[in-house]
């Protein structure tokens, strides 16, 4: 038997803290009880929420390793795509999260790229390229682009962010550019997978999964403001 909760609820993810806490507890005490792996899924800007950060810490100084948590970080909540200061954060919100959970005592995993990236990343110019992904472009940016779906505006937002990266994205066609832009590693399956697995390797360290999305993927109000 597996526990998961696969609503957005800070308040969720907090009960099934102290739920993997209570299975310890009576197997401590005798019960004849089994051991599962513990899992939620929430919203990026649900991790700004003060019961999360609260429980945050007693989960890794509990060694509770069978909690993983999955955000599901698509940039976007209610009130349309988020506009953090990435300035004020020293890089995006998902950079912000990773910080936040590893000074925790936490081991996170951030799904950053799918496998079509990565393979453009393998060749020459690649490694600016997975820095402007990472570094150079913030979120709303991205999201714009992602919803426009427009390939010269992406390429000229690459190049403009990192002119290393000019003979790479260009030499890519514009079906392609569009594929690298959608191309994250929360819809990468392998991908998700292996996080799933590596998240149960240590069983006394937590795991914090960062799944880059997009919203609607694959219908008509993909990446919209209003979805």
């Amino acid at each position: 038997t597996r526990y998961w909760r696969d609503w957005s609820s800070a308040v969720c993810s907090s009960d099934l803290v102290y739920l993997a806490l209570a299975f310890r507890y009576a197997r401590q005490h005798g019960w004849k009880v089994e051991e599962p792996h513990f899992w939620c899924m929430m919203g990026d800007s649900e991790f700004r929420e003060g019961s999360l950060l609260e429980v945050l810490p007693e989960v890794a100084e509990r060694e509770l390793g069978n909690v993983t948590w999955i955000i599901d970080y698509n940039r976007q909540n209610l009130d349309g795509t988020r506009i953090p200061n990435n300035r004020g954060l020293q890089g995006t919100d998902a950079d912000r999260i990773e910080r936040t959970a590893i000074a925790n005592g936490w081991e996170v995993i951030n799904l950053r790229h799918g496998s079509f990236r990565e393979q453009v990343f393998a060749q020459k110019g690649g490694a600016a390229l997975r820095e402007v992904f990472e570094r150079k472009l913030s979120d709303y940016h991205f999201q714009a682009l992602v919803w426009k779906a427009d390939a010269a505006a992406m390429r000229k937002a690459v190049i403009e962010a990192d002119k290393e990266c000019k003979k790479l994205i260009e030499s890519l066609s514009d079906t392609d550019v569009v594929r690298l832009f959608y191309d994250l590693g929360g819809h990468d399956q392998q991908r998700i997978v292996d996080a799933f697995l590596q998240s149960k390797r240590d069983k006394r360290t937590p795991t914090l999964i960062i799944a880059h999305t997009v919203k609607g993927r694959g219908l008509k109000c993909v990446a919209a403001n209003g979805n």
